[in-house]
């Protein structure tokens, strides 16, 4: 019974981290997209929106399921609830990246006042700080 909770404990920790490497490759496309003005790019990172919704939901499973099946205690607990937690922060961050991309649908199609020099350097801080997480 304890390996299947183990096992089941490193899928969700697997799964939590490919979100994370979704939500940052959202982060990074969102951030290109505004720089460069990209309508279709935008348009690429608001449908892909629904692969990172789905994760979010089926980290929630698992995470629940885990709670459920094996109640567990003290640091396999802290896991589970604070991954329940990291997975709702991820997917509000890659809502952030749609509202970005469609911030740049918005100026596409619009001379900019000046060009975009600091989104680059925002995007690779926030970037960094979901891979830190």
């Amino acid at each position: 019974m304890e390996r299947h909770f183990d096992q089941e404990l490193k899928e969700l920790e697997g799964k939590l981290l490919a979100m994370a490497g979704l939500v940052e490759e959202s982060i990074r496309r969102a951030g290109e997209a505004l720089k460069a003005v990209d309508a279709e790019e935008s348009r690429r990172i608001i449908a892909d929106d629904a692969a990172i919704d789905a994760m979010e939901i089926e980290v929630d499973g698992m995470a629940l399921g885990l709670l459920s099946r094996y109640q567990p205690l003290a640091g396999d607990l802290r896991f589970v609830t604070n991954a329940m937690k990291i997975n709702a922060e991820l997917e509000r961050i890659a809502d952030l990246s749609v509202d970005i991309a469609q911030r740049a649908l918005d100026l596409a199609g619009r001379p900019l006042l000046k060009p975009l020099v600091d989104i680059p350097k925002m995007t690779l801080i926030a970037r960094r700080m979901v891979r830190g997480a």
